[in-house]
């Protein structure tokens, strides 16, 4: 009862035994009040501690090489202490490596768990931004502490990132992004026969409303978004659509419909280089390894045979293709350019798979070069590999020459693993081992640093031939250091990043 009560209702005669009555069930209802409140915090951590134990128990079925389910808690605690900016506790580790089942870990979640958490500032005060959750600060420290980094996605997003891989994409084929200038979604690539484009959909569209509801950037991702706009094959979705230089606005609805994303294109050269007119050499750029590469670079054999083309580039610069089952496409990408030759080995935690091309051979009679950065990975870099070490000796005719910078280094192999409740763990389940091992050895006893950051790896692929990057590559390299550094900070404080530009439908 306040103050201002009590007084009021003493000045009006009423007795001091009510009086004190009164006050008596007040403090009973405000004791009653505060275990309600703990109950609640701790049914929290209950909840949490159970989910912690789920994912690390999915973790050490699953990865091909787990830490301890104490390491990972406990770099849990560091992301979570870390993103509350508190000090971390001096007998952490120790109280760590006593939890054992999930009734141990409710009782140090309670006693570390944050009273305040700062969250994200807004770099705009008129913007509303989705304030950190201390349960993503701790899954993101979790997560850092396995190799590989493992991630949750919606089943939508690992459905879509699948098709794409099998480039079988359900959506309306486009690509949007923000526009800091702008309040909506931008339409910022369509692909060519998709519904988007059938549908009379144009580059530079705003998304104003997405089946009625609208869209702004104050409450909605481009996460969020990219989700409302995906769905299963032949389901239609509303768009109001505007310009960004105009008012008006017209509504379509679009089917979605299975897409084709080309990811083979030929070039005539980048800001450093230009190839001769003359047919002779074909530079054919790889935009993502998918289970199509093969069969599109087959269709451009025959169109660079009848031009008399003698040697061909491929150029995988900055494709990573690290997503689950990417090594299904490396497979057909390597056995297509490989003649009977080893690709390589896939280690799972109950065999060893060996893999080699059959006879069947793109480009044959044509030299080949291939162009490498150090931000080529997964797919690409496996592939790379199993052409560097297809050579014989130096003195002999080599299938491939190697060209660029060394490598990213990253061969672990990942698997999309359900999780009870809808979502979908992206965890290393193999490894992918190059053909040759000796050369694998030589490769990390002597890759250098001439155009890359940080330690070398032993799966990186130096190249033959060294080159720097391009003005153009060096300025392409930034982006993916600064997407992939802005991640990590929002993840690590809770936030869920989203990309510049994201497959849509």
């Amino acid at each position: 009862m306040r103050p201002a009560t009590f007084r009021r209702l003493a000045s009006l005669g009423i007795t001091f035994s009510i009086l004190a009555g009164a006050a008596s069930r007040g403090e009973s209802a405000e004791r009653t009040a505060a275990p309600a409140a703990n109950s609640s915090a701790a049914n929290k951590h209950e909840a949490f501690a159970r989910r912690v134990f789920l994912l690390t128990d999915l973790i050490l079925e699953h990865h091909i090489d787990p830490p301890t389910r104490q390491e990972m808690i406990l770099g849990g605690f560091r992301g979570l202490l870390g993103a509350a900016k508190s000090e971390p506790l001096p007998t952490l580790s120790r109280k760590v490596s006593e939890v054992k089942t999930v009734d141990d870990l409710i009782p140090l979640l309670g006693q570390i768990w944050p009273s305040t958490f700062p969250g994200i500032p807004p770099q705009d005060p008129k913007k509303k931004v989705e304030r950190d959750k201390p349960e993503d600060a701790f899954l993101f420290g979790m997560f850092q502490t396995v190799p590989g980094s493992p991630r949750l996605v919606s089943a939508k997003e690992a459905r879509a990132d699948a098709q794409i891989q099998a480039n079988r994409y359900v959506g309306l084929g486009i690509a949007i992004g923000w526009d800091d200038k702008l309040p909506y979604p931008s339409i910022q690539k369509l692909i060519e026969g998709g519904s988007a484009e059938l549908g009379g959909m144009h580059e530079q569209d705003l998304i104003q409303e997405i089946d009625h509801d609208p869209v702004s950037r104050s409450t909605m991702t481009l996460r969020d978004i990219v989700e409302r706009l995906r769905g299963v094959e032949g389901s239609k979705v509303t768009l109001v659509l505007g310009r960004p230089d105009s008012k008006a606005t017209r509504t379509i609805t679009f089917v979605r419909l299975p897409v084709m994303f080309r990811s083979v294109h030929e070039m005539k050269g980048d800001g450093n280089i230009k190839l001769p007119s003359s047919p002779r050499i074909a530079w054919l750029q790889i935009e993502r390894v998918s289970a199509s590469t093969a069969q599109e670079l087959r269709a451009f054999e025959i169109k660079l045979q009848n031009a008399g083309t003698q040697a061909v580039i491929l150029d995988l610069r900055n494709v990573g293709d690290i997503g689950p089952e990417a090594y299904h496409s490396a497979l057909l990408l390597a056995d297509s350019l490989l003649d009977g030759k080893p690709i390589g080995k896939l280690r799972t935690r109950e065999r060893v798979q060996e893999f080699a091309a059959d006879r069947e051979v793109l480009f044959r009679d044509m030299p080949l070069a291939i162009l490498v950065s150090k931000w080529t990975g997964g797919a690409a870099e496996w592939v790379a590999a199993a052409l560097q070490d297809a050579n014989p000796e130096p003195t002999t005719k080599r299938r491939a020459v190697i060209v660029g910078q060394s490598t990213r280094g990253a061969n672990l192999v990942t698997s999309a693993v359900p999780v009870p409740g809808g979502e979908v763990l992206i965890v290393a389940t193999a490894v992918w081992t190059r053909p040759d091992h000796v050369k694998a050895e030589a490769q990390q006893e002597n890759a250098d640093l001439e155009f890359g950051e940080g330690a070398p790896r032993s799966w990186r692929v130096k190249p033959d031939v060294a080159v720097a990057p391009s003005p153009k590559h060096r300025a392409a390299e930034v982006k993916p250091v600064a997407e992939k550094k802005a991640a990590e900070a929002a993840a690590k404080k809770g936030d869920k990043p989203t990309a510049a530009k994201a497959p849509a439908g």
